[in-house]
């Protein structure tokens, strides 16, 4: 039998997305050994003139590439030439990952799968942080809990005196913390994986044996809870935005609307229930003093987060804002800021905490401009009206980008990356009918 170097190299192609996609929530290493195999695979099949027409098919890469060139300039005006060539290594996904998976041959079955094991390995993590959280609460000796800073614990114990330990390890950073995760971020990837599950329950894509209708509607059930475990706001906003969403794009029935309620009454419940997340909800609202004022030292989340971005939008009008500080100086302006106003945290941060102030910060309007082009212009080229899945998933990014500077770790650089390449470029979007509720 002859060597097909052709169906060789789409293997490969796949089978290294896999191994990026189902590392992400694990190892940084093993995602970035993916990225590295997919880029050697698709530097060896050659084949330059078809990927060059493809790509002139193809001028969303532009945008991608053009920001990650705004970051290399930022480099030349940038004071910390160390940070700024971090800052670019990092960014370097934004630039090889859309070329490459743009010219890369890749089926909508083979989109599917790799959807599949996204959602897959997020299960996977969810039950190893479940086990093990659940391990440390009943062990004797187990390790303290480490939701928040001391501080805040202290202050969670005194408006809950009555709440049981356990529920510690089962919220937040400890759940988290299992995986090496941020609550947050993992925060994010269960949402993506639910809203894949409604879109696989809608489409019924069962081409693979480990997702059907049934095992969809276990695995969002699952998921669901888990992602209230964990806490964090912006995602539980997003959960309710995701659910509501789909009930009025797939469902018209009155039935679907009674569901959606429930949904509404069991995210209250669970705000509730647990301690840490009605802290987190409710109670540190209520304890928070929102005026920004000098000569203090902010200590909750909420008011950390208003201070950073009170220092970041002052930093922003105080410097260039048309070519930003530097790819490399974002967070020593946003702490000269900071000492100039005296505003600091208990943290020690000064992350802005919002991914378009970084970016506004870092490379000015030129930038953000670029940002937004980069999330916006393929969304218009892709008939979003009839693609769920994709706007959900810029949702999610657009949401998340508000409260965190997403695009500055890997492990939201690669994962928009990727999937965004995969959407952009390969997910052709599909009518779906409206579904009689009496199908669950």
């Amino acid at each position: 039998m002859s060597f097909d170097r052709t169906k060789w190299h789409r293997l490969t192609t796949t089978s290294a997305l896999a191994l990026s996609v189902a590392a992400l929530p694990f190892s940084v290493a093993l995602c970035h050994l993916g990225l590295i195999i997919l880029c050697l695979n698709w530097i060896i099949e050659g084949k330059w003139k078809s990927k060059w027409e493809m790509l002139k098919k193809k001028p969303a890469v532009l945008l991608f590439v053009l920001f990650f060139v705004l970051h290399l300039i930022g480099l030349i005006y940038s004071e910390d030439k160390a940070n700024g060539l971090f800052n670019v290594e990092k960014k370097m996904a934004f630039l090889f990952l859309p070329l490459v998976i743009a010219t890369s041959q890749i089926d909508s079955s083979q989109l599917t799968s790799l959807l599949k094991y996204f959602v897959f390995t997020v299960t996977v993590a969810a039950i190893i942080c479940i086990i093990v959280a659940g391990y440390h609460s009943l062990w004797p000796n187990s390790p303290p809990v480490s939701n928040f800073d001391s501080i805040t614990s202290e202050e969670l114990k005194s408006v809950n005196p009555e709440a049981i330990s356990s529920w510690s390890y089962f919220s937040y950073q400890s759940l988290s913390s299992v995986i090496g995760m941020h609550p947050t971020y993992l925060s994010v990837y269960v949402l993506f994986s639910i809203a894949i599950l409604f879109y696989f329950y809608v489409q019924e894509m069962n081409t693979t044996i480990f997702i059907n209708r049934k095992y969809a509607l276990i695995l969002l059930f699952f998921l669901s809870f888990f992602l209230l475990s964990l806490s964090s706001r912006i995602t539980i906003i997003g959960y309710f935005l995701l659910c509501f969403s789909a009930v009025i794009w797939f469902f018209n029935s009155k039935i679907a609307w009674l569901f959606f309620s429930g949904i509404i009454i069991t995210i209250i419940l669970f705000i509730f229930i647990n301690p840490v997340t009605r802290y987190r909800f409710i109670q540190e609202f209520q304890r928070s003093n929102y005026s920004i004022s000098s000569n203090v030292v902010y200590n909750q989340s909420t008011t950390i987060r208003l201070s950073l971005w009170w220092t970041g939008l002052h930093a922003l009008k105080e410097n260039n804002f048309i070519i930003g500080v530097g790819t490399g100086d974002t967070m020593e302006v946003m702490k000269n800021t900071g000492i100039k106003y005296g505003i600091t945290n208990i943290l020690n941060s000064h992350d802005p905490h919002n991914q378009f102030l970084y970016t506004a910060l870092s490379l000015g309007v030129f930038g953000l401009t670029v940002l937004l082009a980069c999330l916006l212009f393929p969304f218009f080229q892709k008939d979003p009206i009839n693609n769920f899945l994709y706007i959900a998933f810029l949702g999610i990014v657009f949401l998340i980008c508000l409260t965190e500077s997403f695009f500055e770790l890997q492990k939201g650089i690669v994962f928009f990356s990727i999937f965004n390449s995969l959407f952009v470029f390969h997910f052709e979007s599909s009518k779906v009918q409206c579904l009689n509720f009496s199908h669950v």
